[in-house]
């Protein structure tokens, strides 16, 4: 599915990206009427990345996007979780 059709309320939304020090913070400012739902949804997901952030540092690169893979396509995989798979020098992601 592309943004415009499963997403329509997160494309109201313009970026900026702040650098200090070794961290990076997109800081996001919605345009649309219903700002206050849009509100609601990215701090889900910014609160998400946080505690991943914080709990994840023993985790590999490949894991931590298994994780969050797994989060976002919930639904489709109905509640299975990724792993990753190397498989020669390609990463792959298997479904448990």
């Amino acid at each position: 599915m592309e943004a415009i059709t499963s997403r329509p309320l997160l494309l109201h939304a313009v970026g900026r990206l702040v650098t200090t020090g070794r961290r990076k913070i997109i800081r996001l400012t919605s345009t649309h009427a219903m700002s206050d739902q849009i509100r609601r949804v990215l701090n889900r997901i910014g609160l998400f990345l946080n505690r991943l952030a914080q709990t994840a540092e023993q985790l590999t690169v490949e894991a931590t996007w298994a994780i969050i893979l797994s989060v976002a396509f919930v639904k489709w995989l109905r509640g299975k979780v990724l792993h990753p798979v190397a498989a020669g020098n390609q990463m792959l992601i298997q479904l448990a």
